[in-house]
């Protein structure tokens, strides 16, 4: 059932990339929707990593957070996913390690789930989904579908 699922998504992640009725905005917007859906989070982002600086490209739900915003890296949780190889999910980060992280304190965003996007070897920035909401724990499906997204993106982006 979990491989259905995953199939699933990874085939509405295709159909959104091979739409040619999609502008890219509308693809990356199309795609951030999926994963709000998928993950039950309230706030999707695809960020650009700038120096020290997290730099909002696009953000779901519309009017949320403004394209353009500048966050100092260190304060946001997107800094926790640039020192892993893999997708970060915390499901609950009152009792996960991160509990004192600056992001925490400050938008006490409770679950979240992210993923580098490359642009060759190099990181362009993240795609992230975050709740003041804690959840159940992240599957393996979903750390493979925000990975397939991330791809995905910076196939948008990048060519």
């Amino acid at each position: 059932m979990q491989f259905e699922t995953l199939q699933n998504r990874h085939e509405t992640l295709q159909g959104i990339l091979n739409d040619s009725d999609l502008t890219d905005s509308q693809k990356i917007t199309a795609i951030l929707e999926l994963g709000l859906q998928t993950f039950g989070q309230d706030i999707a982002i695809v960020s650009q990593i700038e120096a020290n600086d997290y730099v909002v490209q696009y953000c779901e739900p519309a009017g949320a957070i403004a394209p353009g915003t500048v966050f100092e890296l260190g304060t946001t949780y997107c800094n926790i996913t640039l020192t892993f190889p893999v997708p970060v999910a915390i499901p609950e980060m009152a009792v996960s390690e991160h509990n004192r992280h600056p992001c925490y304190d400050k938008f006490k965003l409770e679950s979240y789930i992210g993923a580098k996007i490359m642009d060759r070897d190099q990181v362009y920035g993240t795609v992230n989904f975050s709740s003041p909401d804690k959840r159940g724990a992240f599957s393996r499906e979903d750390r493979e579908l925000i990975n397939q997204m991330a791809q995905a993106i910076n196939v948008i982006l990048h060519g």
